[in-house]
């Protein structure tokens, strides 16, 4: 239960994104598999959870994700 507390305590929108991946990873090559990671670094880079979560890094503080 405490490892599921804590994986549910992270952005909703990398959890999202790296069940994706790993499901489609079962299927892929690993060359595409590499660049669908990659690809959804950089949606993720481009979040509001993502710079929430670098934000609160340097507050020391917990993050508050919102999803987007």
């Amino acid at each position: 239960m405490g490892w599921a507390e804590k994986f549910a305590a992270n952005a909703p929108l990398g959890i999202n994104a790296m069940k994706r991946r790993f499901r489609h990873g079962l299927s892929e090559d690993f060359e595409s598999h590499r660049n669908h990671v990659l690809a959804q670094l950089l949606i993720l880079f481009r979040s509001n959870d993502f710079k929430e979560g670098l934000q609160s890094l340097l507050e020391k503080r917990p993050p508050d994700f919102k999803g987007k």
